[in-house]
């Protein structure tokens, strides 16, 4: 070789786009950890991207295990089965699987709704789900991300007030029953008693039996 020719590019720009990239990447991984509330993300291929210490909590299972995952795993330490669930009807509406929630809502490109899980953990759980699309810089849906609220507490609290409203209710239409049964056995006996001793009484004012007649009218009194 008579020579060695060779190019030279400023690759700064694309450096700092990069870094700033992984800073975001860095701080949005930390915000989700930091939420108090179970989420999870998937991408458009329903692989988890996302899997916060939070879900860690509520599934027993670690993000390790979890990330990278698809074909509807992320179910599977919720409903025990792949199936689709909330977070997949962001990127694809299915109105059998929405009906599996109760009071479920969709709110612009939004949706949340409540699902009783009978065995998560080996307890029965109420969790409220809200779900939501992922977008790139250009607007582009990416993914779907859900955060999931545990409502056991708050749901099992209602229940037993509806039960101790229930029992309170029939208690009281009980003792309504037996009061109307106790006043109705007791005024026929008691207009007696009234009826006779005003007979009585007046007999007894006739022919000047005075304590005979205050006590028949202690008698009416009582009565």
């Amino acid at each position: 070789p008579q020579y060695v020719e060779g190019t030279v590019e400023d690759v700064t720009e694309r450096k700092r786009t990069e870094q700033k990239l992984r800073t975001s990447e860095r701080m949005l991984r930390e915000v989700l950890e930091f939420l108090p509330d179970a989420t999870f993300a998937i991408d458009t291929q329903g692989q988890v991207t996302v899997w916060n210490q939070a879900m860690e909590a509520l599934t027993g299972v670690p993000s390790a295990e979890m990330l990278g995952k698809g074909e509807y795993a992320y179910a599977i330490p919720l409903y025990g089965q792949r199936r689709p669930i909330l977070v997949d009807l962001v990127l694809q509406p299915n109105d059998e699987i929405a009906n599996r929630y109760t009071d479920f809502r969709r709110r612009g490109n939004r949706l949340s709704g409540e699902a009783y899980v009978p065995g998560i953990r080996g307890r029965e759980a109420y969790l409220m789900g809200t779900a939501a699309p992922l977008f790139d810089g250009d607007g582009n849906i990416v993914g779907a991300i859900e955060t999931i609220r545990d409502m056991t507490q708050r749901r099992l609290a209602e229940k037993e007030l509806e039960r101790a409203k229930l029992q309170a209710e029939a208690a009281s239409r009980g003792w309504s029953v037996f009061l109307a049964n106790m006043s109705h056995d007791l005024r026929t006996p008691l207009n007696t008693i009234i009826g006779y001793g005003e007979v009585l009484q007046d007999e007894a004012a006739e022919r000047g039996l005075r304590d005979m007649a205050r006590d028949i009218q202690r008698i009416r009194s009582a009565g």
